[in-house]
């Protein structure tokens, strides 16, 4: 009891942001200056993990990773995260008919 009393009195509440003194377990950390975002045909040439779907979504190509509760839209340059249950609502289409409406779309 006492170990978890002294615990909250570390965490600190300051303008919505919670933060503690302990280190994190997991989380985003800041590009470097010299990080440049990849372009749609270097995305393209990545293979997607088995894991992935692709979705065709009011002729927006979207891929979604069920089980990571992550979807993308790649109708917009660079892609956009979007909801998942948007995606799910769409036409399951192949890796490659995605790559192909993703060339489409951004005239690649």
């Amino acid at each position: 009891m006492e170990e978890k009393k002294q615990r909250q009195e570390r965490v600190v509440l300051s303008d919505d942001l919670l933060t503690s003194d302990e280190s994190p377990v997991g989380g985003w950390t800041a590009r470097s200056d010299d990080w440049v975002e990849p372009t749609m045909e270097e995305r393209l040439a990545r293979d997607f993990n088995s894991d992935a779907d692709c979705y065709l979504v009011d002729g927006r190509p979207c891929v979604v990773w069920t089980d990571l509760d992550l979807a993308y839209d790649y109708s917009v340059a660079p892609p956009k995260e979007i909801h998942p249950f948007i995606v799910i609502g769409g036409e399951k289409i192949d890796f490659e008919t995605f790559k192909t409406q993703v060339r489409r779309i951004h005239g690649l």
